[in-house]
């Protein structure tokens, strides 16, 4: 793999693949180690494009990939974590630490669905002008009546055009 990535990378992904996947029994390699290998390369998509093959099972095991997968992209080219999150293929991955770093790059209705403290959902949805309608209104359907109640109050407390 170490000579393969720097020469051909799409070439490195497809034997990525065939190495890691379980179709005709437990995996010839480890995927951590791939990962490492296209991250030692800087080889951001073609490690991207391998992790959403490998973890395409959702499985509990791989939770770390799917936050690896998550922060490269958010740390480099944030639309692509956002359509990664539209895929809606993962549900093992560090939801605390993705939503801060979504807040940070301003994804913050992604940020919203994946923090629980109130605190932080509060002041998120300070942030109303860039979160689009549909998700306030789906992250609404999912609190509680207090809950609501204390976001909804802080909203109109700290921006009048929130009514």
């Amino acid at each position: 793999m170490r000579q393969i990535v720097p020469i051909n990378p799409q070439a490195a992904v497809g034997l990525a693949k065939m190495v890691t996947s379980r179709a005709s029994g437990p995996p010839k390699a480890n995927i951590d180690n791939i990962v490492n290998i296209f991250l030692e390369f800087n080889k951001l998509q073609e490690c991207t494009a391998f992790l959403l093959e490998a973890l395409k099972d959702n499985r509990p095991d791989e939770g770390h990939l799917q936050t690896k997968v998550l922060e490269i992209n958010l740390m480099s080219a944030p639309n692509v974590a956002d359509g990664i999150f539209k895929l809606n293929i993962f549900s093992h991955y560090d939801r605390e630490k993705i939503a801060r770093m979504c807040e940070q790059v301003g994804l913050y209705g992604r940020a919203l669905t994946n923090y629980t403290n109130i605190q932080d959902i509060k002041r998120v949805m300070l942030n109303t002008h860039a979160i689009s309608e549909d998700q306030i209104m789906e992250f609404f359907a999912k609190l509680g009546e207090e809950e609501c109640l204390q976001v909804m109050y802080d909203m109109l407390k700290s921006n009048r055009q929130n009514v």
